[in-house]
Parts: C-alpha cells; structure tokens; sequence
C-alpha cells in the first residue's frame, strides 16, 4: 500500500478498524491479481479542503440541482469513513474486478443502502475509486488474504 503523502500515512493509523480492513483486503487482492499496490490519495478532510474541492460545483439530488456555494454537502471523508485511491494505472477491466471484489465482500450496512464504493471523477482529481464505509459495514469474510 502507498500513500500519495506522509500525511495519508499518518492518517492511515487514525482509521477506524474496519477502514483499515477494506484498504487492507483491497490492497492485498490488487497485488494478488494484478502486481499493483493500491495509491491511497485521500483520507481525511477538512472543512476548507471540502470547500476547495466543490466551490462553485453543483450535483443532481432527484429531480433538483443543488448548488455547493448555496448549499453545501458533507463528505464521508470528513468523519473518516472514506478513502480514495487512484486508478489511472489499472486497466479498465481491472477497475471492473476491484469494484466486484469490493461489492461482493463488503457491504456497507445490513440494509446495503449505499453503494460501498464510487467510481467517479471530481473536477480535475482524476477517476479515482471513492470507498466507504460507517460503523455498520459489514465484511462478508469470503476472501480473507490472511489465511494465503
């Protein structure tokens, strides 16, 4: 596992346990499949750096669209239940197996009500894998990579 900062590797140990879990298995199954250490690119994140990221930026919620500079929204990242990592070196059919991987080993909790992980770009971050999680996320321990 590589860290985009020494920052995300500090905040790497302030996770909660099941974060750390997921990014593990992640990292494991990427270097398993495909030879690739996972690039974790964002953890935490402030209340300035979330208004950074989405100044002037609007998003689809129903039928309305809600604009960050009127309304703002919160990241999962602000109460450390996300990370990001960085895809532009998978191919596409690997981006396909993590999101599967993820999907069919964790889920995010017992009514599944979220998608535990995204795949998206934010103006120009880069497409990058959104993963998240809350005190309810459940591991379905079908792959566990300790017992390899």
């Amino acid at each position: 596992m590589r860290y985009k900062s020494r920052r995300l590797n500090k905040e790497y140990l302030e996770l909660p346990d099941i974060g750390k879990l997921i990014l593990d298995y992640v990292d494991y199954f990427s270097q398993k499949e495909f030879g690739i250490e996972i690039m974790i690119t964002h953890l935490f994140r402030t209340q300035d750096e979330q208004d950074y990221i989405y100044k002037g930026r609007t998003r689809k919620q129903g039928d309305t669209l809600r604009h960050y500079g009127k309304n703002p929204w919160y990241s999962d990242h602000q109460f450390w239940q996300a990370a990001d990592i960085r895809t532009f070196h998978y191919k596409p059919e690997q981006v396909k197996k993590i999101i599967k991987f993820i999907n069919e080993n964790f889920r995010y909790n017992k009514d599944d009500s979220k998608k535990m992980v995204l795949y998206h770009q934010i103006g120009s971050h880069g497409w990058h894998f959104h993963i998240r999680w809350c005190k309810e996320t459940i591991c379905l321990d079908s792959y566990n990579p300790y017992i390899f």
